[in-house]
Parts: structure tokens; C-alpha cells; sequence
């Protein structure tokens, strides 16, 4: 599952500007409304189905406006969890740096006997 949270890098505030996507794609204003964060993550989930070329298999959830999820899991700007029978078992540390996806994948492996 994904939860997409408030926009890290909007046009209007910390920006990238051309560097938010392919040819600025990304650079866009922060959602005020829900309707808008939820049409933005159904183009990104679009985006990624055509770019991965594979089916969707991930749930992608938004946050309201409000924030809820972001403040209540600490998430931004980014950050990796895995949740088993409603109880947080891995919670990785803050993006950039703390986003350790080696780290999550060698959790999961121990987890899967994989």
C-alpha cells in the first residue's frame, strides 16, 4: 500500500522547478483541495503503470487535506513501514537519508524466509 501525502517539492514552496519529473511534469502547485491531491496521484499512478509496464498490484490511498496520516506516521517527507495485523513491525527512518529501501527489502526477506 502507498500513501500519497502533501506534495515534498510544489511549485509554490521548495521547488525543483524543471527537475520535478520529465520535463518538469511534477512541478506542480500543492493541492488545497482533496479533489486535487487525489486527480494528482491517479496521474502518477498512471505514469508509473505505463512506465513500469506491469499491472497495479499496490493499493495507493491520499491523505486529506488535513494531514492526518502524514502527522500521525511521522511520513514526511517520505518514509517506509510496514504494518502486520494493525501494529507497525518496521519503521524506517526519515527521507532522504533515512530511506533505506536495501534495508526494508532485507526485513522483508527475514520475514518471508526468502
Amino acid at each position: 500500500m502507498s500513501i500519497y501525502i502533501r506534495e515534498a517539492h510544489p511549485k509554490d514552496g521548495f521547488s525543483f522547478g524543471s527537475n520535478n519529473g520529465p520535463g518538469g511534469k511534477y512541478n506542480i502547485v500543492d493541492p488545497t483541495t482533496l479533489k486535487d491531491r487525489i486527480d494528482i496521484c491517479r496521474q502518477w499512478m498512471a505514469d508509473l503503470e505505463c512506465l513500469t509496464h506491469t499491472k497495479k498490484t499496490t493499493m495507493h490511498l491520499v491523505d486529506g487535506i488535513g494531514d492526518d496520516a502524514s502527522i500521525a506516521f511521522g511520513a514526511w517527507p517520505e518514509r517506509l513501514y510496514v504494518i502486520e495485523d494493525g501494529m507497525v513491525s518496521y519503521r524506517g527512518g526519515e527521507g532522504p537519508f533515512g530511506y533505506k529501501i536495501d534495508e526494508l527489502a532485507g526485513f522483508l526477506e527475514s520475514k518471508l524466509g526468502a
